[in-house]
């Protein structure tokens, strides 16, 4: 783990070195892959799908809902006609 932490703070990243004795530590992206740090370090994928499923329902789902109603919301405004909303004399 001293190594990992080394590493990241002298250059910015855990893992720079792909012929060191420690595992290759790789980004976290669209694989969902993490490190699971133990005496032997590995990377894993898909920790607890279960719970993150959760969270996934509980949070992200309402954020992304209101960032699309934000988006299609901008989106219908700039594409309505100019003067729609001004006043009528």
């Amino acid at each position: 783990m001293i190594e990992y932490w080394t590493n990241f703070a002298k250059y910015g990243n855990p893992s720079p070195f792909l012929d060191t004795d420690i595992p290759h530590w790789k980004p976290y992206g669209q694989e969902k892959r993490y490190m699971e740090i133990k005496l032997a370090p590995e990377m894993r994928g898909e920790i607890h799908p279960d719970r993150m499923l959760l969270w996934q329902k509980v949070l992200w789902d309402k954020m992304e809902d209101e960032v699309d109603r934000a988006v299609f919301l901008k989106q219908l405004l700039k594409n309505l006609p100019r003067g729609i909303f001004s006043a009528r004399k």
